[in-house]
Order: C-alpha cells, then sequence, then structure tokens
C-alpha cells in the first residue's frame, strides 16, 4: 500500500489511506475536500469555541478527510457514503488512524465521528433514531451505524457537507433530494457547504437551478474565503440555507 496522503491544516496533520485501483470516486482524496478543511479552519477561528458542539453530516465522506478534520475541530460528526464495502472500509480504517489517541500534538479534545452508509436518495437502514435524543457529547465515537430516515431529518444539523461529489448531471437529482430532506420542512438555521470543480458548467448551473427550485437560497462563496493554496481557478463551494416560509417537498 502507497504511503498515506498527508494535510497539514492548523495545529493538525492528517494521515490519509487512498486506493486507486477500486475504480470508486471515493477512495481518493479530492481538493474540494481539502478545501473546505481549510474554510472550517478559518470559520472555527473566528469562535471562542470554534466547532465544539455543532452536528455536521457529511454526504460522500469518502477517504473521510473532511470528516476527520472537523471531528478534530470538536464538531460531532456523522460520516456517510453510499453502501460500497471498499469506501467504508477505508473510511472506517482512515478514521481509526487519525484518532487523537494514535496521534500526538493534535490539541483535539474529543473525536466524534459516526460512520453510516448512504445512498443519495433512498432511505438509510433499521433505526438509530436515539441519535436525535441525546446531545452531541453523548454519541459514541467511530461506531458504525444505520441511521433511520426518522433520525436524520429530526436531527438538528447544523452543517450539511459535500465535497467533490458532483461529478455528472445524472447524480444531481438524488443528491438534491437528500439534502432538501435532511434539511427538513419549515424554518431550518441548517447551512449547506456543497464544494466541486467547475468541470463541466451545465453540471454546477444546474445544480445551482435545481437547488433554487427546491426554496433554497444559494450564495457562491467568495474566492478571497478559499485557499488559494488546495482551491484552484475551477474550485466553487456553494453556500445553501432554507428559504423563509417555504417547505421541503422532497421525501427520502
Amino acid at each position: 500500500m502507497a504511503a498515506p496522503y498527508s494535510l497539514h491544516v492548523g495545529a493538525h496533520s492528517l494521515q490519509i489511506a487512498e486506493l486507486t485501483d477500486t475504480h470508486h470516486h471515493g477512495t481518493t482524496v479530492w481538493p474540494a475536500g481539502e478545501t473546505l478543511c481549510f474554510y472550517f479552519r478559518d470559520l472555527a477561528a473566528k469562535s471562542i469555541n470554534g466547532l465544539a458542539g455543532k452536528r455536521v453530516l457529511e454526504l460522500g465522506s469518502g477517504t473521510g478527510i473532511l470528516a476527520i478534520y472537523l471531528a478534530l475541530l470538536g464538531a460531532a460528526v456523522v460520516a456517510t457514503d453510499q453502501d460500497v464495502p471498499v469506501i467504508l472500509d477505508n473510511l472506517r480504517a482512515n478514521v481509526d488512524r487519525n484518532r487523537p489517541s494514535a496521534l500526538t500534538g493534535t490539541g483535539a479534545t474529543s473525536y466524534d465521528i459516526i460512520i453510516a452508509a448512504h445512498n443519495w436518495g433512498t432511505t438509510p437502514g433499521p433505526a438509530l433514531d436515539r441519535l436525535a435524543r441525546l446531545p452531541a457529547s453523548s454519541w459514541a465515537s467511530g461506531i458504525d451505524n444505520d441511521l433511520s430516515t426518522a433520525g436524520l431529518q429530526s436531527m438538528p444539523w447544523d452543517y450539511i457537507i459535500a465535497a467533490d461529489c458532483i461529478y455528472t448531471l445524472e447524480p444531481l437529482p438524488l443528491l438534491l433530494q437528500s439534502i432538501d430532506c435532511l434539511v427538513g420542512s419549515g424554518p431550518s438555521k441548517t447551512v449547506v457547504l456543497v464544494a466541486m470543480e467547475r468541470r463541466d458548467p451545465l453540471v454546477s448551473d444546474q445544480f445551482v437551478g435545481q437547488s433554487k427550485a427546491l426554496d433554497f437560497v444559494v450564495a457562491k462563496v467568495p474566492r478571497s474565503k478559499l485557499n488559494k493554496d488546495v482551491a484552484h481557478e475551477s474550485m466553487e463551494v456553494y453556500k445553501l440555507t432554507r428559504r423563509a416560509g417555504k417547505r421541503a417537498t422532497a421525501t427520502i
């Protein structure tokens, strides 16, 4: 196996194993994940508590580089990806590899990550509704669980994030269906952050248009707020928030 991919962000040094022979995008580190790591580094630095206590759901976690970093910053994270064993096994291994107990000088005081399979637009597996009733500080760290639709939808997510998940038009409606349902109906303080490379302008434009059709306010994060060392010219980050007075229509 090749040496782990290293990413140094602030006080943290992540070691991420990649698998290059799986024919799955989710076993490789992609630039959008790194871009959001640095974005959250800067965001956390603006708050006295950083990301402590924030609840984060990641769609398409892949190697886990972003979920792991946010957990090291104090967030309680549910890291999801499609139900493909090689992806979930590598994600699980990377979560274990980067535990504070296995690293020195991380500065982390907690490491709350739950790993779950979720195929966009489909119902997650058997119930784990207890997550919706527990404070983030009570989450079991790094334990795989199936999340019920009710549990996911009732969670007061602070952030729903997706990085390098959109390449073509085909999966876009399914991704947005999951986002729409997980944000929930009615007023919501959930912030959705989606990072992607503008490989095909039609894909990016359709993402914006379809998001607005689902009653999201869409704002493009200015390039001045992206780390220029990892966010090249084609990198785009979009911030979605539910439009006031509107309701979600999608169901999973």
